[in-house]
Protein backbone atom coordinates (compact mmCIF):
# COMPACT_ATOMS: atom_id res chain seq x y z
CA UNK A 1 0.00 0.00 0.00
CA UNK A 2 1.16 3.76 -0.65
CA UNK A 3 -0.50 6.96 -0.05
CA UNK A 4 -0.26 10.26 -1.07
CA UNK A 5 -0.44 12.88 1.42
CA UNK A 6 -2.61 15.68 0.48
CA UNK A 7 -3.83 19.23 1.74
CA UNK A 8 -7.32 17.74 3.11
CA UNK A 9 -6.84 14.04 2.88
CA UNK A 10 -5.12 11.11 2.03
CA UNK A 11 -5.13 9.53 -1.67
CA UNK A 12 -4.23 6.34 -0.88
CA UNK A 13 -3.38 3.20 -3.71
CA UNK A 14 -5.23 0.08 -2.35
CA UNK A 15 -4.83 -2.62 -4.26
CA UNK A 16 -4.98 -0.35 -7.65
CA UNK A 17 -7.85 1.39 -6.32
CA UNK A 18 -7.69 5.05 -6.51
CA UNK A 19 -9.35 6.11 -3.36
CA UNK A 20 -9.70 10.49 -2.98
CA UNK A 21 -11.72 11.32 -0.04
CA UNK A 22 -13.14 14.82 0.50
CA UNK A 23 -10.43 16.45 -1.40
CA UNK A 24 -10.62 19.51 -3.13
CA UNK A 25 -9.54 19.62 -6.99
CA UNK A 26 -6.97 21.83 -7.74
CA UNK A 27 -6.30 22.59 -11.60
CA UNK A 28 -3.34 22.79 -13.39
CA UNK A 29 -2.90 26.63 -12.81
CA UNK A 30 -3.63 26.56 -9.25
CA UNK A 31 -7.11 27.26 -9.05
CA UNK A 32 -9.58 24.78 -7.01
CA UNK A 33 -11.96 23.00 -9.79
CA UNK A 34 -11.90 19.62 -11.29
CA UNK A 35 -9.45 19.09 -14.30
CA UNK A 36 -10.98 18.85 -17.77
CA UNK A 37 -10.61 14.85 -18.64
CA UNK A 38 -8.94 14.64 -21.89
CA UNK A 39 -9.83 12.09 -24.48
CA UNK A 40 -8.85 8.75 -23.41
CA UNK A 41 -8.04 5.28 -26.05
CA UNK A 42 -10.16 2.27 -25.97
CA UNK A 43 -10.73 0.18 -23.18
CA UNK A 44 -7.65 -3.07 -23.81
CA UNK A 45 -9.15 -6.06 -23.74
CA UNK A 46 -7.60 -7.97 -20.62
CA UNK A 47 -4.81 -10.77 -20.86
CA UNK A 48 -5.20 -13.92 -18.34
CA UNK A 49 -4.71 -13.50 -14.83
CA UNK A 50 -1.31 -15.12 -15.08
CA UNK A 51 -0.08 -12.19 -17.46
CA UNK A 52 -1.59 -9.33 -15.92
CA UNK A 53 -1.05 -5.93 -17.01
CA UNK A 54 -0.97 -3.52 -14.25
CA UNK A 55 -1.39 -0.29 -16.41
CA UNK A 56 -1.29 -0.57 -19.84
CA UNK A 57 -1.76 3.03 -20.06
CA UNK A 58 0.74 4.42 -17.53
CA UNK A 59 -0.79 7.26 -15.12
CA UNK A 60 0.72 10.63 -15.99
CA UNK A 61 0.97 13.58 -14.29
CA UNK A 62 2.72 17.23 -14.53
CA UNK A 63 4.05 17.99 -11.34
CA UNK A 64 3.86 22.20 -10.80
CA UNK A 65 4.01 24.47 -8.15
CA UNK A 66 5.37 27.08 -6.33
CA UNK A 67 5.33 25.98 -2.52
CA UNK A 68 4.37 22.77 -3.46
CA UNK A 69 3.91 20.02 -5.19
CA UNK A 70 0.97 19.91 -7.25
CA UNK A 71 0.09 16.49 -9.45
CA UNK A 72 -1.67 17.21 -12.53
CA UNK A 73 -2.88 13.97 -12.94
CA UNK A 74 -5.36 11.94 -15.22
CA UNK A 75 -6.10 8.69 -14.32
CA UNK A 76 -7.50 6.92 -17.78
CA UNK A 77 -10.95 5.23 -17.44
CA UNK A 78 -9.10 2.18 -19.49
CA UNK A 79 -6.46 1.88 -16.74
CA UNK A 80 -7.01 -2.02 -15.65
CA UNK A 81 -6.29 -2.65 -12.35
CA UNK A 82 -7.30 -6.40 -10.58
CA UNK A 83 -9.48 -4.62 -8.42
CA UNK A 84 -11.42 -2.15 -10.09
CA UNK A 85 -10.55 1.01 -12.30
CA UNK A 86 -8.97 4.52 -11.53
CA UNK A 87 -11.06 7.14 -12.07
CA UNK A 88 -11.75 10.76 -13.53
CA UNK A 89 -8.45 13.38 -13.50
CA UNK A 90 -7.92 15.31 -10.51
CA UNK A 91 -4.94 16.66 -8.79
CA UNK A 92 -3.49 16.65 -5.27
CA UNK A 93 -1.12 18.98 -3.32
CA UNK A 94 2.09 17.24 -1.99
CA UNK A 95 4.41 19.36 0.71
CA UNK A 96 7.21 19.02 -1.45
CA UNK A 97 9.27 22.14 -2.17
CA UNK A 98 10.12 21.76 -5.55
CA UNK A 99 8.91 22.39 -9.36
CA UNK A 100 9.18 19.62 -12.27
CA UNK A 101 7.44 20.52 -15.25
CA UNK A 102 7.58 17.50 -17.28
CA UNK A 103 5.22 14.57 -17.11
CA UNK A 104 6.10 11.64 -15.73
CA UNK A 105 4.66 8.07 -15.25
CA UNK A 106 3.11 6.38 -12.54
CA UNK A 107 6.41 4.06 -11.69
CA UNK A 108 8.61 7.06 -11.86
CA UNK A 109 6.49 8.86 -9.38
CA UNK A 110 6.20 5.83 -6.96
CA UNK A 111 10.03 5.53 -7.32
CA UNK A 112 10.52 9.37 -6.48
CA UNK A 113 7.98 9.28 -3.58
CA UNK A 114 9.88 6.03 -2.12
CA UNK A 115 13.30 8.05 -2.44
CA UNK A 116 11.20 11.16 -0.66
CA UNK A 117 9.78 9.23 2.18
CA UNK A 118 8.73 10.14 5.08
CA UNK A 119 9.60 13.71 4.14
CA UNK A 120 7.00 14.18 1.34
CA UNK A 121 4.32 13.75 4.25
CA UNK A 122 5.50 15.48 7.53
CA UNK A 123 4.69 18.73 8.20
CA UNK A 124 7.53 21.03 8.66
CA UNK A 125 8.61 21.88 12.24
CA UNK A 126 8.10 24.77 14.04
CA UNK A 127 11.37 26.85 14.38
CA UNK A 128 13.01 27.55 17.35
CA UNK A 129 12.06 31.21 17.34
CA UNK A 130 13.78 32.39 20.62
CA UNK A 131 16.87 30.53 19.11
CA UNK A 132 16.92 32.57 16.57
CA UNK A 133 16.38 35.65 18.42
CA UNK A 134 19.75 34.75 20.34
CA UNK A 135 21.58 33.93 17.26
CA UNK A 136 20.79 37.56 15.82
CA UNK A 137 21.51 39.56 18.99
CA UNK A 138 24.72 37.91 19.24
CA UNK A 139 25.37 38.93 15.62
CA UNK A 140 22.83 41.63 14.34
CA UNK A 141 24.88 42.87 11.44
CA UNK A 142 24.40 39.28 9.87
CA UNK A 143 21.96 39.63 6.70
CA UNK A 144 21.81 36.74 6.39
CA UNK A 145 20.47 35.96 9.69
CA UNK A 146 18.21 38.91 9.72
CA UNK A 147 16.24 37.74 5.95
CA UNK A 148 15.77 34.35 7.72
CA UNK A 149 14.45 35.56 11.11
CA UNK A 150 12.29 38.04 9.42
CA UNK A 151 10.95 35.06 6.98
CA UNK A 152 10.48 32.90 9.93
CA UNK A 153 8.48 35.51 12.07
CA UNK A 154 6.23 36.30 8.71
CA UNK A 155 5.30 32.57 8.45
CA UNK A 156 4.23 32.83 11.93
CA UNK A 157 1.79 35.37 11.15
CA UNK A 158 0.49 34.20 8.54
CA UNK A 159 -0.24 30.70 10.21
CA UNK A 160 -2.15 32.59 12.82
CA UNK A 161 0.89 31.54 15.47
CA UNK A 162 0.09 32.04 19.07
CA UNK A 163 4.66 31.23 19.89
CA UNK A 164 4.89 35.08 21.14
CA UNK A 165 8.80 34.59 20.55
CA UNK A 166 8.09 34.42 16.73
CA UNK A 167 6.79 38.45 17.25
CA UNK A 168 9.63 38.92 19.36
CA UNK A 169 11.93 38.32 16.96
CA UNK A 170 9.86 39.65 14.04
CA UNK A 171 10.21 43.33 16.17
CA UNK A 172 13.78 42.60 16.39
CA UNK A 173 14.32 41.37 12.76
CA UNK A 174 12.75 43.43 11.04
CA UNK A 175 14.35 46.92 13.03
CA UNK A 176 18.06 45.42 12.19
CA UNK A 177 16.53 44.93 8.66
CA UNK A 178 16.32 48.93 8.53
CA UNK A 179 19.51 49.68 10.76
CA UNK A 180 22.20 51.96 9.12
CA UNK A 181 24.69 53.12 11.20
CA UNK A 182 25.33 55.05 14.21
CA UNK A 183 23.82 54.83 17.58
CA UNK A 184 20.93 51.53 18.04
CA UNK A 185 19.16 53.99 19.67
CA UNK A 186 17.95 56.99 17.94
CA UNK A 187 15.82 57.22 15.20
CA UNK A 188 17.38 58.82 12.60
CA UNK A 189 19.93 56.17 11.83
CA UNK A 190 16.61 53.29 11.07
CA UNK A 191 14.76 53.22 7.98
CA UNK A 192 11.11 54.77 8.31
CA UNK A 193 9.43 51.90 7.10
CA UNK A 194 11.22 49.76 9.16
CA UNK A 195 10.76 51.69 12.12
CA UNK A 196 6.88 51.42 11.15
CA UNK A 197 6.89 47.52 10.86
CA UNK A 198 9.16 46.68 14.03
CA UNK A 199 6.18 49.10 15.85
CA UNK A 200 3.87 46.88 14.30
CA UNK A 201 5.44 43.67 15.67
CA UNK A 202 6.06 45.12 18.85
CA UNK A 203 2.15 45.81 19.43
CA UNK A 204 1.84 42.78 18.20
CA UNK A 205 3.83 40.84 20.79
CA UNK A 206 1.80 42.61 23.80
CA UNK A 207 -1.45 41.08 22.54
CA UNK A 208 -0.55 37.89 22.54
CA UNK A 209 1.44 38.16 26.05
CA UNK A 210 0.27 40.90 28.10
CA UNK A 211 1.30 39.51 31.12
CA UNK A 212 5.37 38.44 30.41
CA UNK A 213 8.01 40.63 30.87
CA UNK A 214 9.84 39.23 27.57
CA UNK A 215 6.49 40.99 25.97
CA UNK A 216 7.20 44.17 26.80
CA UNK A 217 10.79 44.45 25.58
CA UNK A 218 10.19 44.74 22.02
CA UNK A 219 7.85 48.07 22.94
CA UNK A 220 10.10 49.41 25.33
CA UNK A 221 12.95 49.37 22.75
CA UNK A 222 10.61 51.14 20.21
CA UNK A 223 10.01 54.10 22.90
CA UNK A 224 13.73 54.07 23.56
CA UNK A 225 14.33 54.25 20.03
CA UNK A 226 11.81 57.08 18.71
CA UNK A 227 11.94 58.57 22.53
CA UNK A 228 8.30 58.42 23.79
CA UNK A 229 9.05 58.94 27.53
CA UNK A 230 6.44 58.77 29.29
CA UNK A 231 4.92 55.58 27.34
CA UNK A 232 8.81 54.16 28.53
CA UNK A 233 8.72 55.16 31.86
CA UNK A 234 5.51 53.32 32.22
CA UNK A 235 6.62 50.12 30.62
CA UNK A 236 9.67 50.36 32.87
CA UNK A 237 7.53 50.42 35.57
CA UNK A 238 5.32 47.16 34.88
CA UNK A 239 8.80 45.52 33.78
CA UNK A 240 10.12 45.97 36.83
CA UNK A 241 7.14 44.87 38.51
CA UNK A 242 7.22 41.70 36.46
CA UNK A 243 10.88 40.86 37.00
CA UNK A 244 13.39 43.03 38.77
CA UNK A 245 16.54 40.58 37.54
CA UNK A 246 15.93 41.01 33.76
CA UNK A 247 19.03 42.74 32.27
CA UNK A 248 16.81 44.95 29.83
CA UNK A 249 15.14 46.70 32.60
CA UNK A 250 18.40 48.07 33.57
CA UNK A 251 19.73 48.36 30.70
CA UNK A 252 17.35 50.89 29.26
CA UNK A 253 17.21 52.46 32.10
CA UNK A 254 20.79 53.08 31.59
CA UNK A 255 19.91 54.29 28.06
CA UNK A 256 17.25 56.74 29.14
CA UNK A 257 20.04 57.83 31.97
CA UNK A 258 21.90 58.49 28.52
CA UNK A 259 19.52 60.77 26.38
CA UNK A 260 18.79 62.92 29.82
CA UNK A 261 22.60 63.47 29.99
CA UNK A 262 22.31 62.00 33.62
CA UNK A 263 25.62 59.95 33.40
CA UNK A 264 26.03 59.44 37.27
CA UNK A 265 22.56 57.24 37.26
CA UNK A 266 23.49 55.62 33.77
CA UNK A 267 26.31 54.29 35.22
CA UNK A 268 25.21 53.13 38.15
CA UNK A 269 22.15 51.05 35.89
CA UNK A 270 25.22 49.74 33.71
CA UNK A 271 26.48 48.32 37.12
CA UNK A 272 22.90 46.42 37.65
CA UNK A 273 22.61 45.19 33.98
CA UNK A 274 25.81 43.69 33.76
CA UNK A 275 25.18 42.00 37.07
CA UNK A 276 21.83 40.63 35.48
CA UNK A 277 23.50 39.77 31.97
CA UNK A 278 22.90 36.32 30.87
CA UNK A 279 24.85 36.20 27.24
CA UNK A 280 28.29 37.76 26.11
CA UNK A 281 26.36 40.33 23.40
CA UNK A 282 24.54 41.87 26.20
CA UNK A 283 27.58 42.15 28.52
CA UNK A 284 29.35 43.90 25.36
CA UNK A 285 26.01 46.41 25.27
CA UNK A 286 26.97 47.04 28.75
CA UNK A 287 30.85 47.50 27.46
CA UNK A 288 29.71 49.87 24.13
CA UNK A 289 27.21 52.10 26.64
CA UNK A 290 30.48 52.84 29.18
CA UNK A 291 32.79 53.70 26.30
CA UNK A 292 30.08 55.66 25.29
CA UNK A 293 29.76 57.58 28.31
CA UNK A 294 33.26 57.47 28.66
CA UNK A 295 33.98 59.83 25.27
CA UNK A 296 30.86 62.08 26.24
CA UNK A 297 33.11 62.98 29.01
CA UNK A 298 36.09 63.16 27.37
CA UNK A 299 37.89 60.60 29.48
CA UNK A 300 39.72 59.64 26.85
CA UNK A 301 41.79 56.95 28.23
CA UNK A 302 39.07 55.30 29.80
CA UNK A 303 37.37 54.85 26.47
CA UNK A 304 40.46 53.56 24.87
CA UNK A 305 40.79 51.18 27.67
CA UNK A 306 37.02 50.26 26.81
CA UNK A 307 37.71 49.97 23.37
CA UNK A 308 40.69 47.46 23.80
CA UNK A 309 38.84 45.08 26.37
CA UNK A 310 36.02 44.66 23.91
CA UNK A 311 38.25 43.65 21.34
CA UNK A 312 40.02 41.39 23.82
CA UNK A 313 36.35 39.74 24.51
CA UNK A 314 35.56 39.35 20.94
CA UNK A 315 38.72 38.67 18.88
CA UNK A 316 36.99 37.71 15.77
CA UNK A 317 34.63 41.26 15.39
CA UNK A 318 35.12 42.78 12.87
CA UNK A 319 33.31 45.59 14.52
CA UNK A 320 35.41 45.45 17.73
CA UNK A 321 38.08 46.78 15.54
CA UNK A 322 36.15 48.98 13.34
CA UNK A 323 34.82 50.76 16.43
CA UNK A 324 37.99 51.28 18.02
CA UNK A 325 39.67 52.30 14.65
CA UNK A 326 36.84 55.20 13.78
CA UNK A 327 37.47 56.21 17.28
CA UNK A 328 41.70 56.36 16.22
CA UNK A 329 40.67 58.31 12.99
CA UNK A 330 38.56 60.62 15.17
CA UNK A 331 41.14 61.35 17.33
CA UNK A 332 43.48 61.91 14.22
CA UNK A 333 45.99 58.99 15.00
CA UNK A 334 45.92 57.70 11.39
CA UNK A 335 48.67 55.27 11.28
CA UNK A 336 47.08 53.30 14.71
CA UNK A 337 43.58 53.62 12.80
CA UNK A 338 44.87 52.00 9.21
CA UNK A 339 46.05 49.35 11.89
CA UNK A 340 42.72 48.21 13.52
CA UNK A 341 40.57 49.13 10.28
CA UNK A 342 42.88 46.58 8.26
CA UNK A 343 41.85 43.74 11.07
CA UNK A 344 38.42 44.95 10.43
CA UNK A 345 38.07 44.77 6.65
CA UNK A 346 40.22 41.44 6.61
CA UNK A 347 37.35 39.87 9.37
CA UNK A 348 34.42 41.72 7.38
CA UNK A 349 34.66 44.66 4.98
CA UNK A 350 31.39 46.43 5.67
CA UNK A 351 30.85 50.05 4.16
CA UNK A 352 31.81 51.98 7.07
CA UNK A 353 35.34 50.18 7.77
CA UNK A 354 36.32 50.38 4.21
CA UNK A 355 35.51 54.64 3.79
CA UNK A 356 37.33 54.97 6.88
CA UNK A 357 40.66 52.47 5.98
CA UNK A 358 40.10 55.06 3.19
CA UNK A 359 40.25 57.79 5.06
CA UNK A 360 43.04 56.99 7.28
CA UNK A 361 45.20 55.96 4.37
CA UNK A 362 44.55 59.20 2.71
CA UNK A 363 45.73 61.07 5.98
CA UNK A 364 48.85 59.24 6.75
CA UNK A 365 50.12 59.53 2.70
CA UNK A 366 49.46 63.59 3.17
CA UNK A 367 51.80 63.49 6.19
Amino acid sequence: MGHFCTISGIASLTGGVVDAPDTEPLSPGGERGRVRALPLPPRQPQPPPSTQVRHPHPLRCEVAGWFGLTLNCQFPASLCWPDGLAGGGECYRLGVRTRIPTPITFSSLLLALSLLGVAACKQEPEPNYAELLANLEEDPFDTRLIETAVRAASRAESKGSKNHWAYILGAYANLRAGYSHGSTYKAKNYDESALREARRWAEKTLEICPDKVDCLIPMMRMDLIEWKQESLHSRLLQAYAMDSTNFYVWFYRAEVGMKLKDNASAYTFLDSAESFAKTKRQHRWVLEAKTSLAEREKNLGEAERLYHETIQQNPDDAYAYGNFGSFLLKHERYAEAVEFLEKAVALQPYPLSLKNLAEAKEKVGAK
